[in-house]
This record gives structure tokens, sequence and C-alpha cells, in this order.
């Protein structure tokens, strides 16, 4: 039988101990007994109990000192204490922390109860001991926690002190403390260098530092303190050291922060960068090559003298350099910027009083001059302006003659800095038509406008592909047998008409779309070729001109024959046509020019006789065919003797480009007589309107001379 509880009964009395202890076991306790304070101590350290039943009168230690060291030692044990004394003794027996007592005489049932309660009461109280215990370790071990994190921000905190206070020290811009009536609290040493404090103590630092400011500055860093909100001041100082600027920046400390009524100011000497920044806004508003205002200064100083209340006169007068625009072909870009450089030197001498030069353009001067009286601008600027340019402009080697063409536009209500260069512009460009001096008006405006019309219809056509291709065929001298085609470009205007290409082609390339114009021409041409190849027309090549923006592209090369290998035609039978100012474009041109004989493409030198190249330049460049200007041919009527002197330059030509392994084309053929003076000259191939112009895609005659080969009038004459 397993025994229950063990509980140990103390008295000095062996009757009772035996009675209590037959009571404890009938009711299933385990059961140990001790006559003594003494016994009860060594039975403990044996074996631990449960409980301990113990009278208060005990020989020698009574049971209250047991009570109390049971209660040290064994805090586990409930202890009940036996007394037949009074309430006042069992008041004090309540006082030593017992766990329950007995008031003799009691009875075996009463013996049991208070035993079972008093154990109860000490396990409750071990746990709450124990829960207590708990707590107490766990606040323990938090608090712990909370010493260590406290320690390492306090070290984090000195160490960030440390760190503050060794940045603001060397910090390149003065850092300091105010109060809200500008005193100081604290600064560093850039503070004090920059407002040449150095000198002062502490104290006068801190009250005295506004006094290095300038005098017109003070109020604003005074209000940029009591204002610190992201405030921001530019400061000057009295300090004789130059124009030196500062910046003064406020900010306020953050509320949490004990210093929270306390500014923080920082200064910046920012000279230098005010300084560049000056220089770069000058030089935005510079010409670099002239040193004179450029487009946007201009513009921006008529807009001051347009705005003004009671708006000044203004008048703009510009001078058109068109004719300088050659020398970048001839001696490059350099020599060109001498010339334009020069010519602002010249006419800078010449200026009327009060008077604004500027360069408003790459090839144009402008001379702003306050009269809005056309008259007598036009009778005093143009003759200053012809007398600085009276003598040529020497570049390298070279006296450049520079006639003036001037355009003059007057200020009228409306008018804008903008619209005044513009107009002066447009009119310096009919100048340059018909020379001499050119005043702005409505016809010039409307005129403009159809250019800008022109210029957006243009650029449709080359997105849409809408123009045409016209074929004039190229034919043996000796027989009329046709050896190829130029494809020559032809656009209807969808609101005017028809547009020559003398009057399309300068636009294309005054916008820089002759390139975009070629590679669509290429494009159509090269089907065409494709689709005349699928009828079987007779073996003829169709050539196409290149424009120097496409010779100057790497691609371009690459673009000819990945066309003509899409289309199945062979790469001989295309010829691209260049003229001797593409050559001398650039190294790439020549490159270029390079791969497209690499591939097979024909090459042909277009106007030959009337450009800048020169013999060097043609033994340089291999062409398959050398085309004779028009400009060689003799008179259309009567007949040309070969001892003549244009027969003789013809023929010189005809020659030079034999001797170079090339095939002549005469161009502009348009009469018998030419066409014998050009066989005679030994031109090899004819071309012009004494066999058939230009011909559409869809016209008959065309049809014929592709399927019969021939430009022979008996063959073609049922067709036209």
């Amino acid at each position: 039988m397993e025994l229950g509880p063990r509980v140990l009964v103390v008295d000095d009395d062996a009757g009772v101990r035996r009675m209590l202890a037959r009571v404890l076991q009938q009711a299933g306790f385990a059961c140990a007994q001790a006559e003594s304070a003494d016994a009860a101590r060594c039975a403990l350290a044996e074996q631990p109990v449960t409980a301990l039943l113990c009278d208060v009168h005990l020989v020698g230690e009574d049971g209250l000192s047991l009570a109390r060291w049971v209660r040290t030692h064994h805090r586990e044990t409930a202890v009940l204490l036996i007394t037949g004394s009074t309430s006042v003794e069992v008041d004090d027996i309540a006082r030593h922390a017992v766990d329950g007592f007995l008031l003799k005489p009691f009875a075996a049932a009463e013996i049991l109860i208070n035993l079972r309660s008093a154990i109860a009461r000490r396990t409750e109280a071990l746990d709450r001991i124990t829960s207590i215990e708990r707590e107490l370790r766990s606040t323990e071990h938090r608090l712990h926690e909370t010493s260590d994190h406290l320690s390492e921000t306090r070290a984090a905190l000195v160490e960030r002190e440390q760190l503050w206070k060794a940045l603001v020290t060397s910090a390149p811009i003065g850092v300091a403390l105010a109060s809200g009536d500008g005193e100081l609290t604290f600064s560093n040493d850039r503070f004090a260098e920059l407002l040449d404090l150095s000198r002062c103590g502490d104290g006068a630092r801190s009250r005295d530092w506004l006094a290095a400011l300038d005098r017109r500055d003070v109020d604003r860093a005074v209000d940029a303190i009591r204002h610190p909100d992201s405030a921001s001041a530019e400061l000057r100082t009295r300090i004789d050291r130059g124009d030196r600027t500062l910046v003064m920046r406020c900010s306020v400390v953050d509320d949490r922060c004990p210093l929270s009524e306390t500014t923080v100011i920082t200064i910046e000497d920012v000279s230098d960068l005010v300084a560049a920044q000056r220089q770069f806004e000058r030089q935005q508003l510079t010409d670099p090559i002239t040193g004179l205002p450029n487009r946007s200064a201009l513009v921006a100083h008529l807009a001051t003298r347009l705005r003004t209340e009671r708006s000044a006169p203004a008048s703009v007068v510009t001078l058109n350099l068109n004719a300088l625009r050659d020398l970048v072909l001839v001696a490059g870009e350099a020599a060109f910027d001498l010339a334009v450089g020069e010519v602002a030197a010249r006419v800078a001498r010449e200026l009327v009083p009060r008077a604004l030069l500027g360069r408003s353009g790459p090839t144009s001067l402008a001379i702003i001059v306050d009269t809005d009286d056309r008259l007598a601008v036009m009778s005093t600027v143009p003759a200053r302006l012809a007398r600085a340019l009276t003598a040529p402009v020497t570049v390298g080697d070279d006296d450049l003659e520079v006639k003036p063409r001037i355009g003059i536009a007057v200020a009228s209500r409306g008018s804008s800095g903008e619209s005044l260069l513009r107009d002066s512009t447009i009119a310096s460009e009919h100048a340059e038509a018909i020379g001499g001096v050119r005043v702005f008006n409505d016809a010039m405006r409307a005129e403009a406008r159809h250019q800008i019309r022109l210029q957006q219809a243009l650029r449709r056509a080359i997105e849409q592909e809408s123009f045409d291709l016209h074929f004039q065929p190229i034919v043996a001298a000796h027989d009329r047998s046709l050896v190829g085609f130029e494809a020559l470009s032809r656009w209807i205007d969808p609101e005017s008409g028809p547009v020559a290409p003398a009057v399309f082609v300068p636009l294309l390339d005054h916008l820089g779309l002759l390139g975009a114009w070629g590679d669509a021409v290429l494009r159509k041409a090269v089907t065409q070729l494709a689709a005349w190849q699928e009828i079987g027309a007779p073996t003829f090549w169709v050539s196409i001109n290149a424009s120097p923006g496409q010779l100057a592209d790497p691609a371009f090369p690459h673009t000819v024959v990945q066309l003509c290998d899409e289309a199945g035609v062979a790469q001989n039978r295309l010829c691209v046509e260049v003229t001797e100012e593409s050559i001398l474009s650039g190294p790439l041109a020549e490159q270029g020019l390079d791969q497209l004989l690499s591939a097979g493409v024909r090459l042909a030198l277009d106007d030959f006789g009337t450009g800048y190249a020169s013999l060097d330049t043609l033994a340089r460049c291999r062409f398959d065919i050398v085309k004779v200007a028009g400009a060689l041919m003799p008179p259309r009527s009567g007949f040309v003797s070969a001892d003549a002197p244009g027969a003789a330059v013809l023929a010189g030509a005809c020659g030079i480009a034999h001797a170079l392994g090339s095939v002549v084309v005469a161009e502009a053929v348009e009469t018998d007589a030419q066409w014998h003076a050009a066989q005679t000259a030994g031109a090899d191939l004819i071309q012009g309107w004494a066999f058939a112009p230009a011909l559409p895609s869809t016209a008959p005659a065309l049809d014929a001379l592709v399927r019969h080969g021939t430009a022979d009038p008996a063959v073609l004459a049922p067709s036209r």
C-alpha cells in the first residue's frame, strides 16, 4: 500500500505523539515522531516531510522557535501548531506565519481537517512564492538587459558626441548654435574663419558675429534666425578679402532635443560657385568665336527694350554671311571661324552709337539699333557695313570678297525679340538672292509661311514616300542604244502643285533631310530595277544621286548592298552619283566610295568641270563613270568647230576622264549639234533632251525604251 504525505509529529508527551501518529496513519499519512526541537531538526535533515505537527510548549526550545526555523530552512513544509492556550497566544502563533493550528482538546477529524487545510495553504503559498520568484527573476533579467542597453546607449552617445564634435570641428562649412536673439552658444573654427572672428574672445564672438556682415545683409540674417524653417540667405561680408559670397542657412533643433529653443546656423563660402555660375551664364549668352552676344542674349536684350512701359524703339539689321559657307568645304571649320571673327571685328568698329552687335546665327551677324525710323536705319547702317567690308577678308593665303547682304526689320506693335531677329534674317536671305539691302515686309512673311508649309509637306512626303522618280535615259553616243537611266526626284505638293527640284532640294538641304530623301530615292530606284528585271528587260544600270550626308554615313554602303540583295538586283546594276563637293566632305566619304566599289556598285562623278575637285582628288578616287557638266557643252545651235576653245575644254575633260580609266557621259545634250560636239570630243555616252526627257515610271515612252533598249526615234515615235 502506497503511503500518503509524510508528517513529522513533535511533542514531548509520548502518549500524545502515539495518539496523533495513530490518527494520521489511519488516514493514510506516513508518520515520523520527535520529542524535541533538536530531534525534529535531525529528522528533517534525514528526510523532508510534507507537514510538521508540533506542540507549542516543548521541553527546551519551544515550538514557535522550531516553526520559525522550519519556515526558513524547509519552506515547502506545512507547519501546524498545537496549543491549548487563549486567543492571545493563537494570535501570537499566527504572526509567525504558520499554516494552521489546533486548539486542545481536539477530535481526530479535526486533526485531519486542519492538517489537510494547512498542507493546501502551504502548497498554494509555495505556488505564489514560486510565481513571484519567477517574476522576480524575469524582472531581474530585464533589468540586467536594460542596464546593458543603457550602457551601450551611453557609450554610443559618447561616441556620437565625439564624432559630432570631430565632424563639426573639421567641417568645411561654418556651424554655429544660436539663441532666439542671435547670440551664439557654439561655433566651430570655420565659422569664425569665414566671419574673421578668430581674434575675438568667445564672449565677443558670440555677441558680435553679425557685425562681420555687410550692413545690407544684417536684417536678412536676423530674420532667417527668427524664422528658421528652411530659411536661407545669401550674405556678403565686410571682410577685406575681395568679393566673397556666403550662404547662411538656419534650421530649428528638433522639439525632442534639450536644445529645442536653439537655431542651427550653417555658413558656406560659395564665392567660387557663384563666380562659376556667372561665368557659365556669360558663356551661355556669348558666342565663343566672336565673343559677341549670341542669339539668346540678343533676344533677351530686345525683350527688355520691348516690354518697358513705353516700348523703346528698336530695329534689327542682319548681315548675311552665307557666302562664307564655302570656306568650310575648302579650308575647314577653323578657317570659317576666322573669317566670321574678322568680319565681326570690322563691323564692331563701324557701329552707330548705342547699337548692339551680336551673332544671331552660324552665318549671320545682327545689329540692334535704338530707332524705329526705317529711313534713318537704311541711310546709315548699310553704308557703315559696306565700309567695313570694302577690303577683302584674308584667310590664310586667300583673300575673300564679302559683299554686304543686309536685311532690316523694324519693331511694331506686338513685335518680340525672336520675331524681329527672324524677320531681319528672312529679309537678309532675300537680299542674298537679289543683292543689296532688303526691308522685311508682309510679302516676305507670306513667303516665309509658305516655305514653312513646304517644309512640313516635305517631311510628310519623306515619311510617306509620296514623291515620284522620273528616269532620264543614258545612251551610247554612236548608236543611241540604252545603257542606263538617271533617277530624278519629282514632287507634287498637295496644295501648290508640282515643285521644281531647284526649289525643294535646297529646302531639304536646309532641313538636314537630304540624306533621308536620298535613302527613300534609293529604295524606290532598287524596287523599280527589280520590276524591270522581272519583265526581262535588257541589262542596264540606274544611277541615283547621293548627298554628302549619305556618303559620310558609315552605314550607307551596307544599306545599298542590303537593298540590292533583298530585291534580287545585282550591285553593278546600281550606280551611285556623287559631286566633287561630296568627295571633299571628309575622309568618311572616300571610305564609303571604296566600300561601294568593293561591293561592285558603279560610281559616277557628277558635274565634272564645275566643282572644287583637283586632278589629285580624281586620281585618288576611282570612278567607273565621269559625267561632264552641261556647262562645258557648246551652244544649243550651230556647228561647233573642233578647234573652238569650248570644244577644246570639252575634249580635255573627256581626255582626262579616259586617262583615268573612266567612261565619259556628256550631260545636258539637247540638240544634234551638241550631240555631234560631244561625240567629237570623245564622250562615250550621252544624256539629255536630244534623246528623251526624264520620264515617269508609267510613261509609255519609258516602257518602250526599257523593252527595246534603244533611244532610236523610229522605235520610240509611236510611244511618245
